[in-house]
């Protein structure tokens, strides 16, 4: 900790995005942390705020799935936070002297792809992340699970069994499924919908009348949980 404290008022380390995201990890408060050492005993509890995301240590059965439709970059930690705030009540327990460094690396290509570039279908990108962001709040608010894919539902039956096989017991518990509410990821032709915003943006007007049509029945099968491979192109 002597060495993180160094780094920190050298200005050679900063708290994850602290500079530039501060609501990341706001509630941490990392000028107690830093003060705290490494004292389990002076372990504190913080409350969730919005766009928390920390990094948190979890058992697999408590962890929620992460919503696939966050693909690429942007809001998938925010928003997989929000769910575990939503599971564990909204409180985090910050553990003195435990942490991980992030190396500073040049911005990816999925970053640019959302916030580097300066053109109109780059803006739709950012408005569509931000509706989804909005609409998965809701979503979580009333209850609802994530969006998923069989592959990550295998995953997470996959990771429960091995679970299971590592804690000693009587008997073996009941292997979860699911949740009902849970809805199948949407498999999207990326050329359409990319085509579609475009046409909305005024692009390439000439397909905006079609594209507002077809984005309406897209918007309409995602608010009743299509299922897998009906908004196919």
């Amino acid at each position: 900790m002597d060495e993180l404290r160094d780094c920190v008022a050298s200005g050679a380390a900063e708290g994850f995005h602290a500079s530039h995201f501060p609501a990341g990890h706001s509630p941490t408060d990392f000028p107690r942390f830093l003060r705290c050492g490494e004292d389990w005993a002076a372990a504190y509890d913080v409350a969730y705020a919005p766009c928390f995301e920390p990094c948190v240590v979890l058992r697999i059965k408590d962890v929620p799935l992460y919503d696939e439709r966050f693909a690429g970059y942007g809001m998938n930690k925010v928003s997989h936070l929000a769910a575990v705030a939503r599971a564990t009540g909204g409180l985090f327990t910050v553990v003195p002297g435990a942490f991980v460094v992030a190396e500073a690396h040049p911005r990816s290509e999925a970053w640019h792809r959302i916030y580097g570039e300066k053109t109109d279908s780059a803006k739709c990108r950012r408005l569509a992340l931000k509706g989804l962001y909005r609409k998965f709040l809701q979503e979580l608010k009333r209850g609802e699970g994530p969006t998923l894919g069989r592959f990550a539902a295998a995953q997470q039956r996959k990771l429960l069994e091995q679970e299971e096989q590592a804690e000693p017991g009587p008997s073996p518990k009941p292997k979860p499924n699911p949740k009902p509410n849970a809805k199948p990821a949407l498999v999207i032709n990326e050329k359409l919908v990319r085509a579609l915003l475009e046409g909305l943006c005024g692009v390439n007007p000439e397909l905006k009348e079609a594209a507002a049509a077809a984005l309406t029945h897209f918007m309409l099968l995602t608010e009743q949980g299509a299922p897998q491979g009906e908004a196919q192109a």
